[in-house]
């Protein structure tokens, strides 16, 4: 039996996403990504095409969020029914565990009041919340989300590719992904 150690840099493999980026054929690197898929289950990505000033934005409006006072992110407490805003720390805790030690501001897609999924009910759909004097996290937030998703969708041709299908296979069944937390911290 192998005893259970953290994995490291090593372990994990890094896909240089260049060729899908660059438009360029994905056989090798959806073979490294089913590699990793099948061997370890996770995987780093390199050169995915995410502007850095899209990253430096929104880590700059996520260290600017949470330096402000509790007091403060406590008026933007996540709701109920949506479950989009402020997150404190202690919130998430399974039986037997000592409580989470994170803080975040959960977004997700946003979707209006009159989405078909919003009139259904259906959990964690609805709109963003975000606080009405910080325009600099929503803007820094939304375009990064706008970025992650597209990164998703390049990714998700790589997973066709490893599978055997069509590049464009997945995108039908990816027209409102669910999919949360643009920025978090965590308080020790």
């Amino acid at each position: 039996m192998t005893s259970v150690r953290p994995a490291t840099r090593e372990d994990v493999t890094v896909l240089d996403l260049t060729p899908l980026t660059e438009g360029r054929d994905l056989s090798e690197l959806a073979k490294e990504l089913d590699h990793a898929c099948w061997t370890i289950g996770f995987f780093y990505v390199a050169n995915h095409g995410i502007p850095e000033e899209v990253l430096s934005n929104v880590f700059g409006a996520t260290k600017r969020y949470f330096d402000i006072p509790l007091a403060e992110r406590m008026a933007h407490k996540m709701d109920d029914r949506f479950r989009r805003g402020f997150m404190p720390q202690g919130i998430n805790q399974h039986p037997g565990y000592a409580p989470d030690l994170k803080e975040s501001y959960e977004v997700g897609v946003d979707l209006p009041l009159t989405h078909p999924s919003v009139v259904a009910g259906l959990p964690l759909h609805g709109p963003n919340k975000w606080p009405a004097d910080m325009p600099w996290l929503r803007e820094a937030a939304e375009a990064y989300f706008k970025e992650a998703w597209a990164l998703g969708e390049r990714l998700l041709k790589v997973f066709a590719v490893a599978l055997g299908v069509e590049e464009g296979y997945f995108m039908p069944y990816c027209k409102t992904p669910w999919c949360r937390r643009v920025c978090s911290t965590t308080r020790r």
